[in-house]
């Protein structure tokens, strides 16, 4: 027959799958078609048809089916064309396994435990959590530390189907460990501990490092003595796993202790509690701090009210019951002394008081005039001469108080820079020919006035630096004492000079 337009039928399908029962088809590759029609080889149904270019196809079970599909010409039926593949669907590939541990060791066997209907098993890949891998059906592996791993064994069977599995294995060494406490006296409550998975103790064995044993995992042993003692433990588990711990035991019993913080001149005392033993810690405490006052709290601050020796009492109680007490001399120190010196200041009737004290931080000045001051080192002005008791108070109403005192003899004249000799000889040999007023400064205007024994002003002159000549109308006075007054701004100094030839 003569077809005039080729039609040809042609399958693309999946040759096999692993589990899937879901197969795609595809016609793509047919020529010259106008029609498809596809059947997927299921006996189980009618339906199993389709027309598409494209279909897809989910098949009740693994097994082998053939696939049919017709392509249908334009031009006439005997044009059509045919085509048959076979499909095979694999049941999948299960990949599985288990695992057992050394409990004494980091050991690991492993064993294969998967499953696959149709074909073989031909490879395995693990890899064990650590950077190490293998390739057997059922390894053994020896870990280098304990910890968590995840184990990862993939598989594939001769059928090309592949599969994975990961697991966490916790992997723990045997570890026998214990800890204990002191009591109230010389005993001491043991208590041992088995760090392993999935086992438990079986035997104990103690020896507490004075020919005393036990046999209990949690035992209370009385020793005679306090002191360092080497205890031993020996645990065995129900899978004969066997682990020994050494550990040097420190029995002691409970001490009641603590310091103290002094500041000189400083009524207050700071205390700390420092009672300790291993295990048990203090959580009451009674103070007894020598001067008729106490307290109940760990560390307190005390005020006292003066200087001296007291007896410090503490009692301490742990939270297990021990008490203890402990008592020891707290000595307050006062080291304060009161010191000042004065100066004068030049041109001025003021005098600067000068603070020479140690350890003082208040001040208390009484200048005698019936003035004050509370500064470190006040400026006085005294409103006239005399004589005046100066006293200084440090730190008043503490017992770290101290006073000093000084007399100050108070001349407006003498408290400037100013001198003035008692004598000189004016005789022309050009040693001490005048009689002048001298001084580092001279500020302020000063007059000089020399009176005879009669009270007849016989020299005058503001010049004081000129001095006088011992002359009167241009001619040397005669020997004797005469009487001179020094004016300034608000004062005078009066004195005498005695002329010699």
């Amino acid at each position: 027959m003569n077809c005039p337009k080729l039609t040809t039928s042609a399958i693309a399908a999946s040759a096999s799958t692993c589990g899937d029962l879901t197969a795609a088809f595809n016609c793509s590759n047919s020529k010259g078609a106008i029609g498809y029609h596809w059947d997927f080889g299921d006996s189980t149904v009618t339906s199993d048809t389709s027309n598409l270019i494209k279909p897809n196809y989910t098949y009740p079970d693994s097994g082998f089916y053939k696939i049919r599909l017709i392509a249908y010409s334009s031009v006439n039926k005997a044009c059509n064309d045919t085509s048959t593949t076979t499909l095979t669907l694999y049941p999948p590939l299960h990949t599985n396994f288990t695992y057992t541990s050394s409990p004494c060791s980091q050991t690991v066997s492993f064993k294969d435990s998967s499953t696959q209907l149709s074909g073989a098993i031909i490879t395995y890949k693990w890899t064990f959590g650590d950077g190490s891998n293998s390739a057997l059906s059922n390894p053994t592996h020896v870990y280098s530390a304990v910890g968590t791993f995840t184990v990862t064994l993939v598989t594939s069977s001769s059928h090309g189907c592949i599969d994975s599995i990961s697991k966490v294995i916790d992997l723990t060494k045997f570890n026998a460990t214990f800890d204990y406490y002191v009591g109230c006296s010389d005993s001491v409550f043991f208590n041992g501990t088995l760090n392993l998975f999935n086992d438990t103790v079986k035997t104990v064995s103690w020896d507490f490092g004075d020919n005393g044993t036990s046999t209990t995992i949690s035992p209370y042993h009385v020793y005679n003595k306090t002191g360092k003692f080497p205890v031993k433990l020996i645990l065995t588990t129900t899978r004969g796993c066997t682990d020994t711990i050494n550990q040097v035991v420190d029995v002691t019993k409970f001490k009641a202790d603590f310091n103290y913080t002094t500041v000189p001149c400083n009524d207050s005392v700071s205390f700390r509690d420092i009672s300790s033993q291993l295990g048990d810690t203090a959580n009451q405490w009674n103070w007894n701090f020598g001067d008729g006052t106490t307290s109940t709290i760990n560390n307190p601050l005390h005020v006292y009210d003066g200087i001296g020796t007291f007896t410090i009492k503490l009692t301490a109680i742990t939270k297990k019951g021990c008490v203890d007490t402990l008592s020891k001399p707290v000595t307050l120190i006062d080291n304060s002394k009161a010191s000042f010196n004065y100066t004068t200041i030049a041109c001025r009737p003021e005098v600067q008081f000068n603070n020479l004290s140690i350890n003082a931080f208040i001040y208390r000045w009484s200048f005698g005039d019936g003035t004050t001051s509370s500064e470190s080192n006040p400026v006085h002005i005294y409103t006239s001469q005399g004589t005046y008791h100066i006293t200084l108070v440090i730190n008043p109403g503490s017992y770290c108080n101290d006073s000093s005192k000084s007399v100050i003899n108070y001349d407006k004249a003498e408290m400037l820079p100013h001198f003035l000799p008692n004598s000189f000889t004016p005789n022309g040999d050009g040693v001490n020919d005048k009689f002048s007023v001298t001084g580092q400064n001279l500020c302020e205007d000063v007059e000089l006035i020399v009176y005879n024994r009669w009270g007849s002003i016989i020299f005058r002159t503001k010049d004081i630096t000129a001095g006088w000549d011992g002359r009167m109308n241009g001619d040397v006075i005669s020997e004797g004492v005469y009487v001179y007054i020094l004016k300034g701004e608000g004062w005078d100094r009066y004195g005498t000079i005695t002329i010699l030839k």
